[in-house]
Order: C-alpha cells, then sequence, then structure tokens
C-alpha cells in the first residue's frame, strides 16, 4: 500500500478506453501509476504515498510518528485545515505542519510552520 514516489523527467502515458464496458484492471493500474508519479524537480522531498483504492471499508491505526511531516496546500481552506488540525491533535501525531504560501516575489512555493 505504502508506495515510493517515482521521480521521471516525462509524465506517464495511459491509454482509457471506456467505450467497452468500463475500466479494466489495467486501465485502473495504470491510472494509479500516474498517482505514483512526480517531476524531478521534485526529487529532494524523497516522498512516499499511500492510496487505499483496494481497501475501501476498512480502518488502519498507525502509531504517532509515522507520519513525519504534514503540508497544506496553498489552496486549502480555512475549515479544511482547523479540521486536519484537529484530527492531527486528537490523534496526538507527531508530524509538522506547514503551510504552503505562494510566493510574492518568486515563481514558487514557502512553507510556514503551523503551531498546533
Amino acid at each position: 500500500m505504502l508506495h515510493k514516489v517515482d521521480y521521471s523527467m516525462r509524465p506517464p502515458e495511459i491509454c482509457i478506453d471506456i467505450g467497452n464496458g468500463g475500466v479494466t484492471d489495467m486501465q485502473r493500474d495504470q491510472m494509479e501509476t500516474t498517482l505514483y508519479t512526480k517531476s524531478v524537480h521534485w526529487k529532494h522531498e524523497d516522498e512516499y504515498r499511500l492510496i487505499f483504492r483496494r481497501y475501501v471499508g476498512r480502518s488502519y491505526i498507525f502509531g504517532t510518528d509515522a507520519v513525519a511531516e504534514v503540508i497544506i496546500g496553498s489552496r486549502a481552506s480555512d475549515e479544511d485545515m482547523a479540521a486536519l488540525l484537529g484530527y492531527l491533535n486528537r490523534s496526538e501525531s507527531k508530524a509538522t505542519v506547514k503551510r504552503a504560501i505562494r510566493s510574492q516575489s518568486q515563481y514558487a512555493l514557502e512553507f510556514k510552520e503551523v503551531q498546533r
């Protein structure tokens, strides 16, 4: 379930034809591959992703140190951020939380630590 992100010079290619009765297992696997692929420009993140497509309806318990850092996107609403922080606090997660903010001076994101 936990996959190391693949960093690539080009995005993965997929071919999906839903005209023949739906998406095949092979096409689903191709779609999932796109979720685990990012540009080489992000390689410094050394990211892992956890996607539960095949495990819907199950509960999982992770240790309080399972996640080291959570980055909240620059377009996340204040309500979503509050909900996430509430969840992290209730779970006693030790993760550092940062908020991505669009830079005012360059084409980049800046990251500000969020106090919990």
